[in-house]
């Protein structure tokens, strides 16, 4: 039976965990950008239903962008070899993506699933490519702008 403390622990856990592996700010730009896509898409059937897709999307892409890319910035930043990290930096967030759309789209029962799931994970290689370029150490002073740019201000505070 849950006691209010192993609840109260189970919650500060989970939020320590949440803000440790979330990149707000990447999540915060893919939200926006996908959101307003489906929202303009969506806008000829009313702005109310519009409205309502933009609000799941920006929800979806804050939480699994914002992870990928914490995911994408750490495996950038421990890895020794650039080759490496970047190959990893770029396939193991892309391919936890894949797995997550491809698997909405099934269930909800989408025609065609995979067609509607391979255009997205080419384009979340490139940018997790681009990305864990940005973060990775050795490339600090060249990428420079690109890192302010998409990391936290906490992150930036610490040195990254």
């Amino acid at each position: 039976m849950a006691t209010l403390s192993n609840v109260i622990l189970f919650l500060h856990r989970f939020y320590w965990w949440f803000f440790r592996h979330l990149n707000f700010k990447l999540g915060f730009m893919a939200g926006i950008l996908s959101g307003s896509v489906v929202y303009f898409i969506n806008y000829k059937y009313g702005y109310m239903i519009a409205l309502f897709a933009f609000l799941k999307q920006f929800a979806y892409n804050f939480f699994m962008g914002g992870f990928n890319a914490g995911i994408c910035e750490k495996l950038a930043k421990s890895i020794k070899p650039v080759w490496l990290a970047l190959v990893l930096a770029s396939i193991i967030p892309a391919g936890i993506s894949f797995a997550a759309i491809y698997s909405i789209h099934h269930y909800l029962q989408t025609p065609n699933p995979i067609a509607s799931t391979w255009w997205q994970a080419y384009g979340n290689f490139f940018v997790f490519f681009v990305t864990g370029l940005a973060f990775h150490k050795e490339l600090e002073v060249k990428y420079k702008w690109i890192r302010i740019l998409i990391s936290s201000k906490k992150r930036i505070e610490r040195g990254f």
